[in-house]
């Protein structure tokens, strides 16, 4: 190694005695490039550190910032990215989010110790090809910029577990989308993709697909290779039909297909445990929501804003299910079968048009979470108090004025929200309820003595006028 780069090595070093010796070498026998070199680390320094005023660096300062792995830059309004930064041959964490920069320089291909790369938020409309050469990089961050093709400068990242290109104007995905074997999540959604590759099947140890907010109007079968994946998100998408491979995905927890034109579901879902299937807004056919209830066993569903007027009694074959979301269909009643429902943990009726109580709720002695906001209820029945698990409890914006001693019986309550009624106290029975965590009594013509009454009996709880 030649005198030059044995100064440059010791400049950068991150101990601080060896930086003093470099710097005692520049000063008997400078050379352009370690003048150079501390001509940057100055200009750096001024730059990270801009409540100080300092003419020149000394060998602590620059140790600090060669061993600097960390650099925040986010929401600086910068033009131009500063090309000191790539001085910083440690860093392992950069992010500058949120910037007006138009292009990134190729020096970025120097810092092969990144990590993770944060690039989202600016006006950004193709990657240089250095990019490839940070082979250490495992999360990048591309959302919000302006690529309206396929990055292939990132097909070399093969150490990749997290690719993130979210609200771009992407047609499509390239094919060497399948080098990238060790992707654990990819986001793609809020792009304007029309179909995937058949190569998104090589990606193995993908645990979450997002592909919201696109146009694909089909899903190539070689979906179902991705043994791993436990989140798939279509939603928002033009697809008619899935492909009986998704049956093939043994871990897939959550499936969002809500807002499709979808007619029908295949079969092979049924093979799926534990799967929570998102169904909203999907203007449900009734041989669709028949699939459904062939799900036996299904966790969690949520098929609101659908217009349903009513369910099918085949829905009772959904004896695993956890949580049923009905929210925003137009029900006017809570369906009997329901009941049948024994293990439902959690239930959400926000927006039903219900005017009595649903008597059907309290043969669920299992649920821990009730949202019954949005509607027409003038009372709550006694029996409420046969809900004794029931830890959270939504009842705003409804026409009620009194609340049943009963819910005193509600033990295990920790959330309350009574905004938007037409209460003028509360039966002091609440007092019992110590785990009572959180309550909104907003918009309520509680007068001002039975605020201060309430209080008392619930020292320890957050409430919200």
């Amino acid at each position: 190694m030649d005198t030059t780069q044995n100064l440059l090595k010791l400049l950068q070093s991150v101990d601080e005695k060896s930086v003093a010796v470099g710097l005692e070498i520049h000063k008997a026998n400078p050379t352009p490039e370690s003048s150079a070199l501390l001509e940057d680390y100055l200009v750096l320094y001024r730059l990270l550190h801009r409540h100080q005023t300092i003419q020149s660096l000394e060998a602590q300062h620059i140790a600090t910032l060669n061993e600097q792995e960390f650099l925040n830059w986010a929401m600086q309004k910068i033009d131009n990215f500063p090309v000191e930064i790539f001085r910083l041959v440690n860093l392992r964490d950069l992010d500058i989010r949120e910037n007006n920069l138009e292009q990134i320089p190729s020096q970025i291909g120097q810092l092969t110790n990144l990590e993770d790369l944060c690039l989202y938020g600016n006006p950004i409309k193709r990657l240089p090809k250095e990019i490839g050469n940070l082979y250490n990089l495992t999360h990048l961050y591309l959302s919000e910029l302006q690529l309206e093709q396929w990055p292939k400068e990132i097909e070399p990242l093969t150490n990749l577990v997290y690719l993130d290109l979210n609200y771009n104007q992407l047609s499509k995905v390239s094919a060497e989308i399948g080098s990238l074997v060790n992707l654990q999540e990819l986001c793609v959604y809020e792009n304007q993709l029309t179909e995937l590759p058949k190569e998104i099947g090589q990606l193995v140890n993908l645990q979450v697909l997002k592909l919201s907010f696109n146009q694909l109007t089909q899903i190539p079968k070689e979906i179902g290779r991705l043994a791993s994946l436990e989140t798939l998100q279509l939603d928002n998408n033009q697809l008619t039909q899935l492909p009986k491979e998704i049956g093939d995905l043994s871990n897939l927890q959550e499936l969002n297909i809500g807002n499709n034109p979808l007619t029908c579901l295949p079969q092979s879902l049924q093979k799926l445990k534990n799967l929570m299937l998102y169904c909203y807004d999907s203007n449900l056919s009734p041989n669709l929501l028949l699939d459904i209830c062939q799900l036996n066993h299904l966790q969690f569903l949520d098929i609101g804003n659908n217009q349903l007027r009513q369910l099918p009694q085949e829905i009772e074959q959904l004896t695993s299910l956890l949580g049923i979301a009905l929210y925003g269909n137009p029900l006017g009643h809570l369906p009997k079968v329901i009941e049948q429902l024994v293990n439902l943990q959690y239930l959400y009726l926000n927006d039903t048009q219900l005017k009595q109580w649903p008597r059907e709720i309290e043969k669920l002695p299992h649920l821990q979470e009730l949202a019954l906001k949005n509607n027409q209820l003038s009372s709550v029945s006694r029996e409420i108090g046969q809900l004794v698990n029931l830890q959270n409890l939504n009842l705003a914006n409804n026409q009620l004025s009194s609340l049943p001693k009963e819910i005193e019986q509600l033990a295990n309550l920790e959330d309350l929200d009574l905004r938007d009624n037409q209460l003028t106290s509360l039966p002091k029975e609440i007092e019992v309820l110590t785990k009572l965590e959180y309550l909104c009594l907003k918009d309520n013509p509680i007068p001002q003595k039975q605020k201060e009454i309430i209080q008392a009996a619930l020292p320890n709880c957050d409430i919200t006028w």
